[in-house]
């Protein structure tokens, strides 16, 4: 028996308990501490880590409500468990393992009580610690014990036992921490030498934990450009990725950014942010995309560009769950010192999956051809018609694949080339139509709902400035009809999608956007509707409703009923 001191004051772990930790990198805790030490003290190829999750229902009731990570690495020694038991005791080499707080805050967070049992590697001992926060501050003591045994000297490995879970743990919760696990981990998972193995179970049911993520190819196309509100090609087929390989704030930051072949804005992770090949933002469902690089949510950069940057030296939070420099300057900073960044952002804005005319060396489109953008839209019959650009539902192989990608609407520019005439769509603010979505389009004939699909018609073919009043009743008509669709019964809309905006997999950042956008809707369209003098001299506006709210619009047309 050996006694460590686990204080500076016990009161501190009090105020553990109520820190902002996610329960996916709570857990990431230990598993980095599994990871450092059999990077740093083990000879053994292959590490196996194993997640026990219990419910409050399984049957044995002394594991009901609690969770064990168990490895089969290389064990803790006696004088390196004194320092891990101790807080802020950092370890001698930085990596995954680097606060010395860890494993005790992320145990404290999850629970009261836990015990840790380690074998180190051919001592042929067993250590024991109990950790019983409770029981520490009600007998005001620090001094932990911790129980020294002989054991088989071929044991190897560590134990930590989360007992009495604060949060109760259900399959769904166990179904994202096993996601987001995969991609925190997924170069440890898919490296050939120093592998690891991770799995988990929930009530005795075991899965692999795999990555998700494997990367996206690299759109191939020529160089889409703007001229006088129109898209044309300029130019050869290029792969549009850029290296990065920059220092910010003294600390090396290297990788790629790329624009993908196929583009989503669920799918798309945003910059998957690595540090020591272990990532800290940029997961399926954490995406990381700065405003500085991608702008709104709704715009083309969110959908498609993406990128792996490695920052092993930069200084993290202390959840390891984001770094603590400034997005904007880090945003700013590519920027100016990344060559070809932003022709690459431009082209992400610019791309249209359907192709357009190529552009002659005098400005021209060849042999006068209309663009998409100069087509005519067409009132067509919800089963059978072509899209608003003139393409069938079968020609338009990729919106068909994935209704989230390849947005027709025209975007934003985002610095870059300074050619004559190129940003002057940017000074006409006023729309003149609701510019008309294939994907939304193709997402409403998929639905059969003729009234939608003939509501969206027209609010892309009335004019925004001579009937404004019409406009915006249609606009909360459309809104109203479709949460409907999607079985919602009360009458105001606004809070059916802003219930649903977060379990669609937008983000926080989305919420609040589309809330504002739908709420500018409903309260002019319903005032409008219903009191007999209230009306709009200007709807101009309603044209940016539907460009920012496309995602969300496209997310309830999955879940019509």
């Amino acid at each position: 028996m050996f006694k460590v001191n686990v204080s500076p004051d016990m009161n501190m772990y009090s105020l553990l308990i109520n820190q902002g930790y996610d329960p996916t990198y709570a857990l990431c805790e230990f598993l980095d501490n599994s990871i450092h030490a059999f990077q740093e003290h083990s000879d053994l190829d292959v590490l196996e880590i194993d997640i026990s999750f219990f419910s409050e229902n399984y049957h044995v009731k002394k594991n009901r409500n609690s969770i064990t990570i168990s490895d089969k690495g290389p064990g803790i020694q006696k004088d390196l468990l004194k320092k891990a038991l101790q807080p802020a005791n950092k370890p001698s080499k930085i990596g995954l393992s680097e606060f010395g707080i860890g494993m005790k805050s992320a145990a404290v967070w999850f629970a009261n009580e836990w015990i840790l049992t380690t074998y180190p590697k051919g001592e042929g001992k067993k250590l024991t610690a109990d950790f019983d926060l409770e029981k520490l501050l009600a007998e005001g003591k620090s001094i932990l014990d911790v129980s020294e045994d002989s054991d088989d000297p071929s044991k190897h490995g560590t134990t930590i036992e989360l007992i009495g879970l604060r949060k109760k743990l259900t399959r769904e919760k166990f179904d994202v921490i096993c996601k987001g696990i995969g991609d925190i981990y997924q170069k440890f998972i898919e490296r050939p030498e120093k592998k690891v193995k991770i799995n988990a179970s929930f009530d005795g049911e075991t899965l692999a934990v795999k990555n998700t993520y494997k990367g996206f190819p690299t759109l191939v196309a020529p160089t889409f450009v703007k001229r006088k509100n129109k898209t044309y090609t300029s130019g050869k087929d290029k792969e549009w990725k850029v290296t990065i390989d920059t220092e910010y704030q003294g600390h090396p930051v290297k990788g790629f950014i790329h624009l993908m072949d196929k583009g989503g804005y669920k799918k798309n992770p945003g910059l998957v942010m690595f540090r020591h090949d272990r990532v800290v933002i940029g997961t399926t469902d954490n995406h990381f995309k700065p405003d500085g690089i991608y702008g709104t949510s709704n715009k083309a950069a969110s959908m498609r560009v993406q990128g792996e940057l490695h920052l092993d030296n930069h200084p993290v939070s202390y959840t390891k769950d984001k770094f603590t420099f400034d997005e904007v300057d880090f945003s700013s900073h590519l920027l100016e010192n990344v060559n070809g960044l932003r022709e690459l952002l431009n082209q992400a804005e610019n791309y249209r999956a359907g192709g357009a005319d190529p552009l002659e060396s005098d400005g021209e489109e060849k042999n006068g051809s209309p663009t998409a953008n100069d087509i005519e839209d067409r009132a067509v019959d919800p089963e059978e018609g072509p899209t608003a650009t003139g393409t069938s539902p079968t020609e338009n192989t990729e919106s068909n694949n994935d209704q989230s990608s390849d947005s027709d609407t025209t975007g934003s520019e985002q610095g870059g080339n300074s050619d004559d005439g190129e940003y002057d769509h940017i000074n006409d603010r006023a729309e003149t139509k609701i510019q008309r979505s294939g994907k939304i389009d193709l997402a409403l004939k998929k639905s059969k709902s003729k009234k939608l699909y003939w509501l969206y018609s027209s609010l892309c073919t009335v004019s925004l400035r001579q009937h404004p009043t019409l406009m915006y009743v249609g606009a909360w008509s459309f809104f109203e009809v479709l949460a409907r669709k999607c079985g919602y019964t009360n009458n105001d809309f606004t809070a059916f999608y802003s219930g649903k905006i977060i379990d669609w997999g937008f983000t926080k950042e989305d919420k609040k956007t589309f809330n504002v956008h739908l709420e500018d809707i409903s309260k002019n369209g319903n005032t409008m509707k219903h009191h007999k003098d209230s009306m709009k001299v200007d709807a101009a506006q309603l044209a940016n409703d539907f460009e920012v709210l496309e995602p969300l619009i496209l997310s309830a047309l999955e879940h019509v009923i």
